[in-house]
């Protein structure tokens, strides 16, 4: 598995945010609230929802984490989870980059050979990772 598939999180089980719903949500930018909602009732319980901590982190204890960087993409159904991640890190404390990409879609990184956006993104989040290790 590739670094960029670590990217764009499903941090909660809530599919009722704003970007599940409507067009962003409908998979016409590639991952939809319907592959969403298919994933969750084959990982979690049967009502398709967790509050364990390893289904959904954002219910873990942030706190113990030293830093995060967060990528969102204002085209991907995960984008809320990504914002709600953010503002509970910032509740708990936790020092982190928070980076939107308003035009960018679920997946993009993986045209990183092809898209300025994409590789841009991959420098400045392995900046983040030199930093965060103290390189």
């Amino acid at each position: 598995m590739c670094i960029r598939d670590r990217f764009y999180g499903a941090f909660g089980c809530d599919l009722e945010t704003d970007s599940y719903r409507g067009e962003i949500g409908d998979g016409r930018f590639g991952l939809s609230r319907a592959d969403m909602d298919l994933f969750f009732r084959w990982y979690l319980p049967p009502d398709g929802r967790s509050a364990d901590p390893r289904a959904a982190p954002i219910k873990g204890r942030l706190e113990l984490l030293r830093r995060a960087f967060v990528l969102a993409c204002g085209l991907d159904p995960l984008r809320d989870d990504s914002r709600q991640l953010g503002g509970a890190l910032a509740r708990s404390g936790v020092s982190y980059v928070y980076r939107e990409l308003a035009t960018a879609n679920h997946g993009f990184l993986a045209l990183s050979g092809d898209v300025e956006l994409a590789r841009a993104t991959l420098r400045s989040a392995a900046a983040h990772l030199r930093d965060a290790l103290g390189g």
